[in-house]
């Protein structure tokens, strides 16, 4: 058996220094392994005043998945250690939900603005550099946008959640075979090479989106957390603001 005297020197560490030593990394997933090095280290490395400063700083400047969510614990008794895994996990997820399309705030970009292609010197020297529009999906399945000259502004478009799958898998009406859900850009865009799109139950989520007769837009995750739907005409990206969940005093 090991005596005192032979035990390594953090060993004699109080768990005060211990813990203030432990504040100092910055990397949560390195702070997530420190765990697994003892019962002691677990113990330290999992406390509450540790991972309250580690979201703060991992979570500033990101997105929740959908307007007004909060990023931090949930209710029921969640850690803020808890609330770091989980929503590091869900940053990755490439499916969305009829909730979080619905109530995310989008800005729609096109890829190319063919109106300063055919529009007279003024009328696009007026239209360059104001930017995105906003646009909306409506739980009704309208989609709206406040892009000057826009089908989706001057009249209701309809969208459609869709998913793509591998064979006969999935979904609940399947459009393969229709010109209008077929895709038509290649899988370095993120749409799949091959396999059928389906809509999506309710309660399900989807990986691409369809609105109107227009090729879809397939779903990816922007650096800050947020949503990108894209297809060769145009983007959205998400824009769902930072609410950061009250640090407890």
């Amino acid at each position: 058996t090991m005596s005192s005297s032979d035990d390594p020197p953090i060993s004699h560490l109080t768990d005060e220094l211990l813990m203030y030593m432990l504040t100092h990394i910055t990397d949560g997933s390195l702070l997530v392994r420190t765990s697994r090095v003892c019962r002691r280290w677990r113990e330290v490395s999992t406390a509450e005043e540790i991972w309250v400063s580690v979201c703060a700083r991992d979570f500033a400047g990101r997105q929740p998945s959908k307007a007004g969510e909060v990023l931090g614990p949930r209710g029921g008794g969640e850690t803020h250690r808890q609330a770091w895994m989980r929503l590091h996990w869900d940053r990755t997820r490439l499916e969305i939900g009829r909730d979080e399309l619905c109530g995310s705030n989008w800005q729609l970009h096109f890829h190319a603005d063919m109106f300063l292609f055919h529009s007279s010197p003024q009328a696009a020297a007026s239209r360059w550099g104001k930017g995105a529009g906003s646009a909306h999906f409506d739980h009704n399945g309208i989609f709206v946008s406040t892009v000057d000259g826009a089908p989706s502004m001057r009249t209701r478009v309809s969208w459609r959640l869709l998913r793509y799958c591998d064979g006969d898998g999935g979904g609940s009406s399947s459009s393969e075979g229709s010109p209008s859900a077929s895709p038509t850009h290649g899988a370095s865009e993120g749409v799949a090479p091959s396999g059928r799109v389906a809509d999506v139950g309710e309660g399900e989520c989807g990986t691409h989106v369809q609105v109107g007769a227009y090729p879809i837009l397939s779903l990816s995750r922007t650096p800050d957390w947020g949503w990108s739907l894209t297809n060769r005409f145009v983007f959205l990206l998400s824009d769902n603001g930072v609410p950061l969940a009250p640090v407890p005093r």
